[in-house]
């Protein structure tokens, strides 16, 4: 798909510390997501709460659409996030949920 509409995927890590302190399974996940072609740190490490929001606020204002991986039923951190982008006029959220992860699971095995 990268190949055939040529865009290119980047991550913008809240932290560059983010993640460790992360078991070493989770750890090898989280090398294997910067396998990206951009990969930037807001900031070196966590010093206040005001750097997670500030983050949040340069994502909203540099973005105009979030595909978003999140059940609301299971409430995390990014709940707030989350809220920010739906209060944010003009701003496009696709979301993606365990229930649909499944349903999709199972389409698939049916094939």
């Amino acid at each position: 798909m990268k190949r055939d509409y040529g865009f290119q995927l980047a991550t913008i890590f809240d932290f560059e510390t983010h993640g460790s302190n992360w078991n070493e399974a989770n750890q090898v996940k989280l090398g294997e997501f910067k396998q990206v072609d951009f990969v930037k740190y807001a900031y070196p490490q966590y010093e206040h709460k005001g750097q997670l929001r500030d983050y949040q606020k340069f994502l909203l204002e540099n973005t105009d659409i979030c595909y978003l991986f999140y059940d609301e039923e299971n409430k995390t951190k990014l709940q707030y996030f989350y809220q920010m982008m739906k209060n944010q006029a003009d701003y496009v959220t696709r979301q993606l949920t365990f229930e649909d992860l499944n349903e999709l699971a199972e389409n698939f095995s049916e094939k």
